[in-house]
């Protein structure tokens, strides 16, 4: 016997999720018509309900014409989940006795734990903890609940919007008001779940995606996320998505320093760096949105074409209107999409069915004769995807809710027509409005009936396009490479590393540590006494620069013990005194090496690349232009690592100034590709040695022009003790 309930104690939460996420039987605690237990109540009679209900609460007898419980002893044995409408106080009672009635599930809806202060954080560590003992699958706290749509079951504590549309979209959000706003949008999004998550003291984020993923009926997965708590299992969790070909749309918010200020008092959550939380998404291959209304519009395109992705990047653009098209180039080009050229035959088939005065390219402008003769129009559809340069169709269309009957009328015939030929086109269509504001129901219906997405808003919709396209390319190249990396595991430099003392190693040091993965750094030597900076000078070459050398003195500008383009012995020899008498004025305790003697690299694209610790996601990659004016100019691209090659090369054409890498007003191209090299191998040491690495930053690497390679031209690497 003893065995039994020992193998029923490791049941985790997750396995229990069935009955929270589609309970028979549902006990509402403190349930009475004027509270929030009233509403969940509500809700399960309004929509149907099927199992049974139990309302428990000490003074009622019925709530709703239901019998009422007093107390959850009370309860018959199988309840299987149970929705917790008391005061956060009396949460942690109410979950010891429910376990006593072996209940599985529970939603807690109750708020005040760590959103609020310390002794909330700990009274919700210690809820969690026992719901881990448990194996109790918990919503919340500090949360609406959740509705199984497909059941209609719903565990929510708000009024469950009469409009809400049975679909394929499954819905996580920390906040209750994101689920408010989507489900009465307006929209035709159509929901499996939704999910008000609250604190996840409980289930995760990341149960609740695995779980949608696995649900047959759940093909989208939606999320509006204030914080990642567990970057593991959500990476787990995106690569169960793409080998199920279920996209996974992110919400992010608290980006800003005030969004991210009120995101922390919502939830209690740890927020991490909104960069770092952009580069998890994007190397997981999460579509990463900015908007309600981008979700709305990206998640109906992606209902549509989820299994029919493009295989490249450029779009064709039709419209009827030449200044709606322009404007809707316009808007693409901003959003980042290419419109590329279409060939010479494309352009031939379409001269054949357009006017003379009819201008012949792409984005197409089908004229009015394309509007009032449907088959001109066809004939322009079919010939642009056609196209070998052109792998999805966007098509601009006013389909407004305002139209009077006679533009209606005239619209439909376009949509039938679009719908007609999209029969036999393999590639996707898109129609979008300039405007939103609701759509026309027969247009939308013709339209929907043929599985093409109509969405609203020139902005919104463009860039629901470009989401759907880098998708598509993610998945592509996400399943082809692997996050690996060429573990050194050099035990010299282990043993090299655990000789220094501090936590910051000198410049020299840092260099010498590079050199060992083949970084290229300075031909540089230290001088401890002048005779020695003499000879070294002569030795490496004039000029030369010279700077203090100490693990102590890391801002070496700012301690004016920095002397550059020396060229002559006696200038080496004053430059000598001078640094060393700054040094110890600046910082009289710090340890002091000697001055570093160090070549004078050729004028090149000065750049930053570090590796730094964060608690959350560990180690990560920074790329940046600047050198010495990064933190004005602030363009820079991340990773977390392990990265590839090919990331370091993402890396490099993601930053704004890119281009002055391809040569600028007449200088030659850079050497990106030992720029990509160093990238890799940084980030390989880092890992391979990651227990003794907090940063590692190399400001400025200097790249010189294409085939003469790059040079670390300063360096600081500090270490955990």
């Amino acid at each position: 016997m003893s065995e039994v309930i020992k193998m029923e104690a490791i049941i985790s939460s997750y396995e229990n999720m069935e009955y929270l996420m589609s309970p028979r039987s549902v006990a509402i605690i403190g349930c009475s018509e004027k509270n929030m237990g009233g509403v969940a109540l509500s809700n399960l009679l309004n929509m149907g309900y099927e199992g049974e209900i139990y309302p428990v609460h000490p003074k009622n007898n019925t709530v709703y014409g239901l019998r009422c419980y007093s107390s959850i002893s009370e309860l018959p044995d199988g309840v299987e989940c149970a929705v917790i409408a008391l005061k956060s106080t009396r949460v942690k009672q109410t979950l010891k006795e429910l376990n006593e009635k072996n209940v599985k599930a529970a939603v807690i809806l109750a708020s005040g734990f760590a959103e609020v202060n310390e002794e909330g954080q700990k009274e919700q560590q210690e809820i969690s903890q026992l719901l881990k003992e448990n194996g109790i699958a918990a919503c919340g706290p500090n949360c609406l609940g959740l509705i199984n749509v497909n059941e209609m079951t719903p565990l929510y504590s708000a009024d469950a919007p009469s409009s809400l549309i049975q679909g394929e979209v499954g819905l996580v959000s920390h906040s209750g008001s994101a689920c408010i706003a989507l489900m009465s949008s307006g929209s035709d999004l159509g929901f499996s779940y939704v999910i008000s998550a609250g604190n996840e003291v409980g289930i995760t984020t990341a149960d609740y995606f695995r779980f949608l993923i696995e649900d047959e009926k759940t093909n989208i997965v939606v999320g509006v996320l204030e914080s990642i708590k567990n970057p593991k299992e959500m990476s787990e969790v995106a690569e169960l998505a793409r080998k199920k070909g279920k996209p996974i749309i992110i919400l992010k918010v608290g980006k800003s320093e005030t969004g991210e200020k009120t995101a922390l008092s919502h939830t209690g959550a740890i927020i991490g760096s909104s960069h770092l939380h952009e580069a998890f998404l994007k190397q997981n291959g999460f579509i990463e949105v900015s908007s309600y209304d981008e979700i709305i519009t990206t998640t109906a395109l992606l209902s549509k074409h989820r299994l029919n992705l493009p295989k490249n990047n450029g779009i064709g653009v039709m419209a009827i209107s030449g200044g709606q098209l322009a404007l809707s180039c316009d808007i693409a080009e901003s959003a980042g999409l290419q419109i590329p050229d279409i060939e010479e035959k494309t352009k031939e088939d379409l001269a054949v069915v357009l006017p003379e005065y009819a201008t012949i390219s792409n984005p197409l402008d089908g004229t009015s004769d394309a509007l009032f003769n449907t088959e001109i129009y066809k004939k322009c559809v079919i010939a642009l995807t056609n196209d070998p340069n052109i792998d999805l169709l966007a098509i601009c269309q006013d389909a407004t809710s305002g139209l009077d009957s006679s533009q209606s009328a005239l619209y439909q015939n376009v949509a039938r027509a679009i719908a007609d030929v999209s029969k036999s086109i393999k590639k996707p269509i898109v129609v979008f409005t300039h405007v939103s504001g609701g759509l026309d129901a027969p247009i939308h219906r013709i339209l929907n009936s043929a599985d093409i997405p109509l969405l609203q808003g020139a902005h919104a919709s463009m860039k629901a396009i470009k989401k759907y396209i880098d998708y598509a390319n993610s998945m592509d190249q996400l399943s082809q490479r692997k996050k690996s990396y060429d573990q050194d595991n050099r035990e010299s430099l282990d043993l090299y590393i655990s000789h220094f003392k501090g936590t910051s190693l000198s410049e020299n040091e840092s260099k010498r540590v590079l050199s060992r993965y083949e970084i290229p750094v300075t031909a540089e030597k230290v001088a401890s006494k002048v005779e020695e900076a003499r000879d070294y000078a002569t030795e490496i070459g004039f000029p030369v620069a010279m700077k203090i050398d100490s693990p102590d003195i890391l801002h070496k500008t700012e301690a004016k013990a920095v002397k550059l383009s020396i060229s002559e012995d006696q200038k080496v020899i004053s430059s000598f005194s001078e640094i060393m008498e700054n040094a110890k004025k600046f910082q009289p305790d710090a340890r002091i090496n000697g001055v570093l003697i160090q070549e004078m690299v050729p004028k090149g694209i000065e750049t930053i690349v570090a590796v730094k610790n964060d608690p959350l996601y560990g180690h990560y990659v920074t790329l940046g232009i600047g050198g010495t004016l990064v933190e004005m100019i602030k363009d820079f691209s991340i990773r977390i690592l392990p990265i590839d090659q090919q990331d370091a090369y993402e890396m490099i054409h993601e930053l704004k100034y890119s281009e002055i890498f391809k040569g600028y007003r007449g200088s030659k191209k850079a050497d990106i590709d030992e720029l990509a090299h160093v990238i890799l191998k940084l980030s390989n040491l880092a890992i391979d040695h990651k227990n003794y690495f907090n940063e590692i930053e190399i400001n400025p690497l200097v790249v010189l022009e294409e085939g003469r390679g790059v040079k670390a031209v300063d360096a600081l690497i500090t270490i955990n003790r």
